[in-house]
């Protein structure tokens, strides 16, 4: 039994778990035993950011991470970090130079993971839990979780789903692991955030209400061919991340650009503003190679 005069004296310790990626000047928490929940249309770039976060993640703070995916296998995650990494893309093995690796650690460490998987969840956690003890306090990325399931004939989708969660709840919180996972979103079109709240667009919305600390919502307004907003301001690269603690709380919006030439995201800064609001001085910094001394995590 412990009191709380103890627990207080263990305040400063406990900051030591406190973990977040700056996007926008927004701290995004990413605490142990904490699960993420991340909903994008297809083709907003879901799988792309969850490896950008990734990234961020395993730079800032050098614990192991483990990228779990049912869509796409090993080596085609790997070119894809690779072109995130480099701004460019790479459509073969041997096309990711050793210079890039040796450069970002993400790329060759032994902490940074990926696992194919085949949709059944019982393997899948024995996996896990494998994981989980040899790397404690780490990240989980699962992309996508509607593609997990105990059998391929349970009747009540929302029901499996809720096991399934609740089983990676208790896991993540004996390993102390900050999980995000990503989610499909029911399609329809652009929606502006004031006007109608975007979590209401999950599928099997109960189940995240339930279970998700966090959840966010990534939408890119050109996948609709919208490339300027209200103002006439030019947003062909910009991109919305609303955040909230739950499903009825207040909606964060963060933005940050993606640019199809160089694969990625990258941070709202003020060379980005500048790049993106005159196409001239884009094509000169480009040239040039100019960056903003923004840190980009």
């Amino acid at each position: 039994m412990i009191t709380l005069n103890e627990l207080s004296q263990m305040k400063t310790d406990d900051q030591d778990f406190i973990r977040n990626l700056v996007i926008d000047n927004y701290p995004l928490p990413f605490a142990p035993g904490q699960l993420t929940l991340l909903g994008a249309y297809t083709g907003m770039g879901r799988t792309r950011f969850m490896l950008h976060l990734f990234a961020g993640l395993f730079g800032k703070y050098a614990q192991p991470v483990l990228f779990v995916s049912n869509e796409e296998k090993e080596q085609q995650l790997y070119r894809k970090m690779a072109s995130l990494l480099a701004g460019q893309y790479f459509n073969h093995d041997n096309d990711v130079p050793d210079e890039l690796v040796a450069q970002h650690k993400v790329l060759s460490s032994d902490k940074c993971k990926m696992l194919w998987f085949d949709n059944n969840w019982e393997k899948l956690k024995a996996e896990l839990v494998q994981w989980g003890k040899e790397n404690r306090n780490g990240f989980l990325f699962i992309d996508k979780i509607q593609g997990l399931y105990i059998k391929t004939d349970y009747k009540n989708r929302n029901s499996e789903l809720r096991i399934i969660i609740r089983e990676l709840k208790q896991w993540a919180a004996e390993y102390q692991i900050s999980v995000i996972i990503s989610s499909s979103i029911k399609m329809g079109n652009f929606f502006h955030y004031s006007l109608s709240s975007p979590f209401s667009k999950l599928l099997n919305g109960s189940v995240w209400e339930d279970f998700a600390e966090l959840i966010m919502f990534l939408q890119r307004p050109t996948v609709y061919g919208i490339t300027e907003d209200e103002e006439g301001n030019n947003i062909r690269c910009l991109s919305y991340l609303y955040v909230a603690k739950n499903q009825s709380g207040p909606t964060q919006t963060l933005n940050m650009y993606f640019d199809e030439n160089n694969p990625g995201f990258r941070t709202h800064n003020k060379l980005e503003r500048l790049r993106m609001s005159n196409p001239a001085l884009g094509a000169l910094v480009n040239h040039f190679g100019l960056v903003d001394k923004d840190s980009p995590f």
